[in-house]
């Protein structure tokens, strides 16, 4: 019951709040009018701002679907084809240590 008979300590920021944006005829946003507010000397949080603009005036971000990503990657031709090139490197590797072993001596 003490809560109640309290004053509100936010009533400056609030009419400040809904100065701002009538000033600006609707066009300012919860960061414009966070960036407003510290011009004007006040200390507040932007996510302060936002609660209380979305409580005078409703209005909320617009939603943003998230859309899953169904992009495909290219396919290999074949595990065959792979195998093969890959025995080729391993080859290639081979010989390459068997020469240096022989240069290094």
């Amino acid at each position: 019951m003490k809560q109640l008979d309290k004053p509100d300590k936010d009533q400056g920021l609030k009419a400040e709040i809904q100065s701002i944006f009538t000033e600006h005829k609707g066009n300012y946003g919860y960061r414009r009018i966070h960036l407003e507010l510290r011009n004007r000397g006040f200390l507040v949080n932007h996510k302060r701002v936002q609660k209380e603009l979305n409580a005078q005036t409703g209005q909320m971000a617009p939603m943003t679907d998230k859309v899953a990503d169904t992009k495909e990657f290219p396919k290999t031709n074949d595990g065959e084809q792979s195998l093969v090139s890959f025995v080729g490197a391993l080859a290639i590797l081979a010989s390459l240590m068997l020469a240096l072993r022989y240069y290094i001596k």
